[in-house]
């Protein structure tokens, strides 16, 4: 091989090589902006911590108690309390506009809550556009994914993520999935980029 050959190849590798990390670069960024966003371009965010959580009435007590576990869990991932338990509410406290807290309900798949299909949940969230502040929420959740429990945390979990302002990944491994995968070992822990990301909308 001589020295034009040799250079030309290397110069070959080079710009492979460059495209390849410049693929990486913005696959990742597209992948893990996690932050949900209001019309006006704000960061959508809870403006008053800790946000208080009820369970509807008639929510089994092991669901019950995986709901209480998955608002410990926020509680755990750094110095801040993100969610206070109310215990149970009534089921009309469950309407979003008329309440200060944030009812989680499980719901009859074939229900007019209608989820859609292979939804397993839902956190319906008001951001007041001025401010980019979550005002409103409230979770439902299909009573067919209720199962196994530690499936169900994980759903619980990542709603509630959405409560705190953090929107869907691609990223399959996360937390904030927009699926739950298989491959999954329940129930799923945010990871650093999530945690970043809550530490630089409540620092």
């Amino acid at each position: 091989m001589n020295l034009k050959e040799t250079l030309v190849g290397s110069f070959l590798f080079l710009v492979a090589f460059g495209l390849i990390l410049f693929i990486l670069s913005v696959t990742t960024s597209c992948a893990h902006n996690p932050y949900i966003k209001s019309d006006m371009g704000q960061h959508a965010r809870q403006c008053l911590l800790p946000v208080p959580v009820g369970i509807v009435e008639g929510t089994p007590e092991p669901l019950a108690n995986a709901i209480r576990d998955a608002m410990k869990y926020w509680n755990s991932v750094d110095s801040r309390k993100y969610f206070i338990s109310l215990g149970e509410v009534p089921w009309g406290a469950s309407n979003p506009m008329t309440n200060g807290f944030v009812p989680v309900q499980v719901v009859p798949t074939d229900s007019l809550w209608n989820l859609g299909i292979g939804t397993c949940g839902n956190a319906q969230l008001i951001i007041k556009q001025a401010s980019g502040c979550i005002s409103r929420a409230k979770i439902l959740i299909a009573d067919r994914c209720t199962g196994p429990i530690e499936h169900f945390e994980t759903i619980v979990r990542h709603e509630l993520g959405h409560v705190l302002g953090l929107k869907d990944s691609v990223d399959f491994t996360s937390l904030m999935s927009h699926a739950v995968e298989p491959t999954m070992q329940h129930p799923v822990d945010a990871n650093l980029q999530e945690k970043l990301a809550l530490a630089a909308m409540y620092q």
